[in-house]
């Protein structure tokens, strides 16, 4: 599913799109080029804090350009105890 809430201002992919987020890549992790509100996963397992960077750096690049603060749609969930 997508990664951000679409905000009153419109589609959160748009915003994403125009503030030049398609093609960001952490580690395996990359925003679509087809959708800028999908991350790709390129590899078997990425790292949270891989997902997180990448998040926060699409997050802030809205921000920046656009005053737009985008709301995470996905859940951070801890990971289970082994």
């Amino acid at each position: 599913g997508c990664t951000f809430r679409n905000p009153a201002a419109g589609p959160a992919g748009r915003w994403l799109d125009e503030a030049g987020c398609k093609g960001l890549r952490r580690g395996s992790l990359v925003v679509s080029a087809q959708h800028a509100n999908f991350i790709i996963n390129e590899a078997p397992a990425a790292s949270e804090a891989a997902m997180r960077d990448l998040v926060e750096a699409c997050r802030e690049r809205v921000r920046e350009r656009f005053g737009i603060a985008l709301e995470d749609e996905i859940c951070w969930c801890a990971a289970p105890a082994p």
